[in-house]
């Protein structure tokens, strides 16, 4: 049978190599460290959220971000309790995600910090014109 090979240019969880290779496939692959890797990973991050979005919802898609999320506070030096604490502060500021609410519009003064926030990425926030 001929052999078939892919590029995937992608992370994977650190035995997918060993597994490929046991299952007499050859990866070709180099070992990311530091700022490569942290970047890595929040592409990945992107990668996992977009196949959530498109998945049963399971406890296994979730396991995968939260495993991503804390290999970047570990890769940023941010401790489980600094992370947990930083947390509890924007909760408390901001609150959580508990009511649902989802803007659909939104009206602001011209000079309001959002409006300039929004308007500087027209892409994500597309402005309405009245």
């Amino acid at each position: 049978m001929k052999a078939r090979s892919f590029k995937l240019n992608k992370l994977v969880r650190d035995k997918i190599v060993e597994s490929t290779e046991g299952q007499g496939g050859t990866v070709n692959y180099k070992t990311l460290q530091g700022e490569a890797l942290t970047k890595a990973l929040v592409t990945k991050l992107i990668e996992e959220s977009k196949e959530l979005q498109g998945s049963d919802l399971s406890a296994g898609e979730i396991a995968d971000l939260k495993e991503i999320i804390e290999q970047i506070a570990k890769n940023l030096k941010i401790a489980d309790e600094e992370l947990t604490q930083v947390q509890a502060e924007k909760r408390q500021k901001n609150g959580g995600f508990t009511k649902g609410h989802f803007i659909e519009t939104l009206i602001l003064p011209a000079g309001n910090q959002w409006a300039k926030y929004y308007a500087a990425d027209p892409k994500r926030f597309p402005e309405i014109k009245t």
